[in-house]
């Protein structure tokens, strides 16, 4: 009997799991000072916060510091903050010269003081091919998805820096599914007036997220090919009728290569229980009075060159459908009281669907087209 307890206490005993927090020391409330200088844009920006608690992140901005960047040569560029916690320059590109070295200071309200090491502003190189392919992309959740794949290409003199990263933003032209023709507004049916239907076309432009970033440093040339970008998906409007990407290609040191690269296993790479966790990531800012305070975060300087690219049906694989009908069922008026929605008529039937089949501005786009757009 002794022993069938003893064995049932280790089956009860060895069934139970228990959440499983990994230590990761003590990166709460430590300052992060992220920002760049880039000749070829213009403005330039640093970003200082303090860092969360890993369990529950959130943005924390400092502000009222003292920000300035200046080169090897003792030429100043004062910031200004134009939200909590963002500082902004716009600095004339003649002004950032190529192979010099920029350091950034910062003065924090509680007067500690802050600076990167010099970090030297390489010649851009131009971007040399942007493609895509049609074909499936992976996600953790869903597998594989049909979509388009963009890749670049990178060919550059054996001299030239050998560290990359891209930055990209998206714009797609989408289409209203159904004319505005009848409304409900909650008491009766409203006609809408001849040519009131204006809300069409509308066109969503936002930043691809991501850390996209490769080193030819390994290869005898400075050349790589099929470089992968983001994979655009068939399951939303994106390529349904006209999708473009911008894509800026920055020339790096090999720190700055180190820091984004780490980013991108913390962010992209997740999962494992042993997983690099955020505040551990390399850094080139220092408090200057206390060297061992452990500082995130990190300044660059580079120049950049870009390249836009479009991508216009029809393409192997279908758009998943966003719209469906909804029948209308006005025996019990009682369940429309109060709402207001769009009329879909059909012979004797009428039906309904979401805003955005009728108000393509409900999709989060706007109707005024892009400078850019052919």
């Amino acid at each position: 009997m002794a022993t069938f307890v003893f064995l049932l206490a280790v089956i009860i005993t060895d069934s139970c799991t228990y959440p499983y927090v990994p230590p990761i020391g003590n990166f709460q409330n430590l300052l992060v000072i992220e920002g760049h200088i880039v000749k070829g844009e213009n403005v330039q920006v640093i970003n200082i916060s303090r860092s969360s608690s890993f369990n529950e992140p959130e943005y924390l901005p400092v502000s009222g510091c003292i920000v300035m960047v200046a080169d090897h040569s003792g030429k100043n560029f004062r910031f200004t903050e134009t939200v909590k916690g963002r500082y902004i320059a716009s600095i004339p590109d003649d002004q950032l010269k190529y192979n010099t070295a920029y350091t950034l200071f910062v003065t924090t309200p509680d007067n500690k003081n802050y600076e990167s090491s010099p970090e030297m502003l390489l010649p851009g190189i131009p971007i040399d091919s942007v493609y895509y392919k049609d074909e499936p992309g992976q996600t953790v959740a869903t597998g594989r998805l049909e979509g388009l794949q963009f890749y670049v290409d990178i060919k550059a003199p054996a001299n030239d820096t050998r560290f990359f990263r891209w930055v990209m933003d998206e714009t797609w032209e989408y289409h209203r599914k159904f004319p505005i023709e009848t409304y409900w507004d909650g008491r009766r049916k409203l006609t809408m007036p001849p040519n009131s239907d204006t809300l069409i076309v509308c066109y969503i432009t936002q930043p691809v997220t991501g850390f996209y970033s490769t080193t030819t440093s390994n290869l005898t040339l400075n050349e790589k090919k099929r470089i992968p970008l983001n994979h655009v998906s068939n399951q939303s409007n994106r390529l349904e009728t006209k999708y473009s990407l911008l894509i800026k290609q920055y020339s790096l040191t090999e720190d700055a290569y180190k820091y984004f690269n780490m980013k991108k296993t913390e962010t992209q790479e997740s999962g494992s229980l042993y997983q690099s966790q955020p505040g551990q990531s390399f850094s080139n800012v220092v408090n200057s009075d206390d060297p061992d305070e452990k500082v995130l975060g990190f300044f660059w300087a580079s120049s950049v060159s870009e390249k836009r690219i479009f991508a216009i049906p029809p393409f192997s694989f279908t758009i998943k459908p966003y719209c469906y009908t909804e029948l209308l069922d006005w025996a019990n008026i009682a369940d429309y009281r109060l709402k207001t929605f769009y009329i879909i008529r059909e012979g004797a039937n009428e039906f309904t669907a979401p805003d955005m089949c009728f108000n393509c501005t409900r999709g989060g786009g706007t109707l005024k087209r892009p400078d850019f757009w052919k």
